[in-house]
Parts: C-alpha cells; structure tokens; sequence
C-alpha cells in the first residue's frame, strides 16, 4: 500500500504518487523522455542501468519493471559500475575513475550517464520511500510498448538525420500542459514547441502521454 494516497489521474502508480504535485511530474516526465530516448547513449544502455538499480535501492515498483540482462557489453558493464558507485559513495569516486570512464565514453557521454544515473536514483528512491506496489501486469505491458515505441522513434530519427554522435546536442523547449477530467489526464505538447533533430523522438514520445505509460522511477 502506498504511503500517499494516488491522484486521480491516468497513469501507472508513480505517475499517481508524484501526480500529487502535478507540475513536478510534468516537469519530470518531459526530463525523462528527454533523457531516455535522447542523447548519445544508447536506450538499452539506459535501461540496463536502470534495472540493475532498482533492487538495491528497494523500489519494488521499479525492479518488477524487468530484470537486468544476463550478459553486458562491455560499456554497459561500466555504466551500471559507475552507476552503482554513484549510489554506494560518490565521494569515493576519484580521477581514476574517470580514466577508466573515458576508455568507453566521451567527456559529453559521462555527463549523460551520470545525470541519467542520478536521475534514476532519485526516482527509485522516491518510489521506495512511497512504497509503491510491484507493477501489475498491465502496467508492465505498457511500459514495455512505451519503451519500445520510443526506441523506434529514436532509431528513425537517427537514420534520417545521420549516424548518432558523440557529441550530438539536444534542445528541448516544448512544455507539457496536463489538465484533469474525472479520473483521466490528457498531455499535449504545447504549441511553439521547437526541437532539434536529434529531439524529434522525446517530443513525439511526450506528445503521447495520454495513452502511453510513463515511469521515471524506472
């Protein structure tokens, strides 16, 4: 049972939990489609991290989202390394390090994985505090579309603006209006919105909040 009672709103039980301070998760779930299908990091690796988070920060919600994989390359090996470290002590996080970071990652791609990291931390441990339920079934369904409609919007924008690079920017200045109707949500990206290319993918994600689910935490 969780800790605050869930907004009446669509969504799945963090969404309701954070729904609580409607402008906070608008303002989250803009950042978090930004951040996982943007970028120069690839969404596997991102979610990869996420999963090997979730259990040891004790977001129940969050882990029964998916298992980690059995077998990592060896940059995802490092990220949920780096990540983990993040959580245990980050002021045991020293220069070396980073020498080891930047054997895989760019100096841009260090910061995304650190930012994403955090980011994750944060959203796990709100979901652990809140004690939300383990996902129900349709919930991991729709997670799973979520993810998956997400990265094939990425994936095309990338073919159609080039190779994805290192050292790609992203801008993103389109802002999310949430109004409530009954027991229902809608989230529509609003008018003036501009993006770069590279963007393209986070704001058609966003622009589906409505029936798509989101998760933050995860």
């Amino acid at each position: 049972m969780s800790r605050v009672p869930f907004a009446e709103i669509a969504g799945n039980s963090f969404e309701r939990a954070m729904g609580n301070r409607p402008e906070i998760l608008e303002k989250w779930s803009e950042l978090d489609g930004l951040m996982r299908f943007g970028g120069t990091l690839t969404p596997r690796l991102k979610e990869e991290v996420r999963r090997a988070l979730a259990p040891g920060i004790g977001c129940v919600f969050c882990a029964s989202l998916g298992e980690p994989a059995a077998e990592h390359a060896k940059d995802e090996s490092l990220a949920i390394a780096y990540a983990q470290m993040l959580v245990d002590d980050p002021s045991a996080i020293d220069d070396s390090t980073f020498d080891v970071l930047r054997e895989e990652f760019s100096d841009e791609q260090i910061v995304e994985l650190t930012v994403w990291s955090l980011f994750m931390i944060a959203g796990q441990e709100f979901g652990a505090v809140m004690k939300l339920p383990p996902a129900t079934s349709e919930e991991l369904d729709m997670y799973t579309q979520w993810r998956r409609d997400g990265e094939a919007a990425a994936a095309a924008t990338y073919t159609a603006s080039g190779s994805r690079s290192r050292s790609a920017a992203c801008s993103w200045t389109s802002s999310t209006n949430i109004t409530s109707s009954g027991d229902h949500d809608t989230r529509s990206s609003a008018p003036g919105v501009s993006a770069s290319p590279s963007c393209a993918a986070s704001n058609a994600v966003n622009a589906e909040r409505t029936s798509r689910f989101s998760c933050t935490c995860t």
